[in-house]
């Protein structure tokens, strides 16, 4: 130690570390809601420079939850868990195909992967852990040795075939929650963070995904008196603008189901096709899209769509998107499946000039709180349900599903979408379900009525119940 005290109700100290260019500042301070914040920052020369993290002593009985959304386990001890916004997880015999036609750096093949991670470990001690940095980050639990668990942030990802020129890495900002039990602790950060906002009564009632027509749909649940109060559409105003020249069909479409009593969602993503003009060329002539090296828009590709992305760092974005999104509240839908949002290029740069490195796992909270100031004054509550989210998302979401299982009871399945609820309600979000009945079946086999049977009862307990008529199978 070079030197520490005390100013005002912070404890700071100069630490000196092995590497004789390199000091380390560090400074302990009340961060509200019964919890501390320690802020440290590396002084001194910072090239090569990759990692910066701590350990901590993990007794032999305690257990980690939370981390966000994740499939593979609710208490992660002896794992490593990544901290990046993602697809998936898939199955591993999925995960060559699904890479054909996703964006390389959108999707890790871990059994960790997912939509919605944030950096947030709660202990069965009670305690939690959160991460505050949007670079990459990691939590190490008792796999380098079994009495201890640890934490970094790196300014690099491992297996980015066009990886950036990383960031410069700084330092780390770390908060610890008070309990004394693991409710207390996830109760703080939920409130430091941000909670869901209050549902309206309709977002919890049975959701129904229209199919083979609209008024078969409608006729169909009348006959076998089905309860339903949300039925789902999917014309995708983003990102082509598919409902471009048919408002009259739009307008029918919604009053045909607010008939039968039920309300009615559509699509949007926060990308925009290329080909959709003049819309696309107006946003990129106002610097509105996530940028490249040079300062152009920068466009990828994903599904067979090639797409620039909204920048939502920038006001004049979100003003932008909610034009758009304007335009379905105008044609009579009640909300959308806000889609994607885990596909910002780690080698972009956001219009305040963040790094895609660390602008990419922020990305869906901007996007998702976008949307949601451009429609909270709308006359009705707005059913906006979204799948990606990191740390702070969840005042942004009325309702969160957990992203496309296999039609399957094991991994990525039905046993992974209990999983994802549980390690959900762990990270603050409860307002959660997932596609009843699965969505992929490429390897899976087909749904069978008993695991949709089981699905439907698991949905029935869940925060929100919605069905998944159509999904992606080969």
């Amino acid at each position: 130690m070079i030197k520490s005290g005390r100013k005002g109700r912070a404890w700071r100290a100069r630490l000196a570390t092995t590497d004789p260019d390199l000091d380390l500042a560090v400074t302990l301070a009340p961060a509200g809601e019964g919890s501390i914040r320690l802020h440290a920052k590396l002084i001194g020369i910072l090239d090569g420079v990759s990692a910066i993290g701590m350990a901590f002593r993990a007794p032999g009985k305690e257990r980690y939850l939370g981390f966000g959304e994740r499939s593979n386990a609710v208490d992660q001890s002896g794992k490593v868990i990544e901290n990046w916004v993602g697809e998936g997880p898939y199955r591993e015999d999925e995960n060559e195909l699904v890479s054909s036609f996703v964006p390389q750096w959108g999707m890790r093949t871990t059994e960790d992967a997912t939509y919605y991670p944030m950096p947030w470990l709660l202990s069965t001690a009670g305690y939690g852990v959160l991460i505050e940095d949007t670079l990459p980050s990691y939590f190490r639990l008792r796999t380098d040795r079994p009495d201890t668990w640890s934490l970094e942030v790196t300014n690099e990802l491992d297996g980015l075939a066009d990886s950036p020129e990383p960031p410069i890495l700084q330092g780390l900002s770390v908060r610890f929650f008070a309990g004394p039990k693991p409710s207390g602790a996830l109760r703080r950060m939920s409130k430091a963070t941000g909670r869901q906002p209050a549902p309206a009564p309709w977002f919890l009632g049975p959701w129904v995904q229209s199919k083979d027509g609209d008024q078969n749909t409608i006729d169909t649940l009348e006959t076998n008196d089905v309860p339903t109060s949300v039925a789902q559409t999917y014309t995708h105003y983003l990102p082509c603008g598919d409902q471009v020249g048919n408002t009259d069909g739009m307008r029918e479409r919604t009053s045909l189901f607010h008939g039968a009593g039920m309300a009615v969602t559509t699509y949007f993503n926060p990308m925009i096709c290329l080909d959709y003009q003049p819309v696309y060329g107006e946003l990129a002539g106002a610097g509105e899209l996530t940028r490249n090296y040079y300062g152009d828009p920068y466009d990828y590709r994903y599904l067979g769509f090639h797409v620039g992305q909204f920048d939502f760092s920038t006001a004049a974005s979100g003003d932008a998107y909610g034009d758009l999104l304007d335009e379905a509240l105008d044609d009579g839908y009640d909300g959308w499946m806000e889609d994607f949002g885990e596909y910002t290029p780690p080698i972009s740069t956001a219009a305040d000039g963040t790094p895609g490195m660390a602008s990419h796992n922020r990305y869906p909270r901007d996007y998702h709180c976008a949307a949601r100031e451009q429609t909270r004054q709308h006359v009705r509550p707005v059913l906006r349900f979204i799948r990606s989210g990191w740390t702070g998302t969840a005042k942004c979401a009325p309702v969160v599903w957990g992203g496309d299982p296999s039609t399957d009871w094991g991994f990525d399945g039905l046993r992974s979408a209990v999983q994802n609820g549980l390690t959900m309600g762990l990270s603050g979000v409860g307002i959660w379900g997932s596609d009843i009945g699965g969505f992929f079946s490429i390897n899976s086999p087909p749904l069978s009525p008993e695991l949709l049977t089981r699905w439907v009862q698991f949905g029935a307990f869940s925060g929100a119940m919605r069905n998944q008529a159509n999904g992606f199978q080969l």
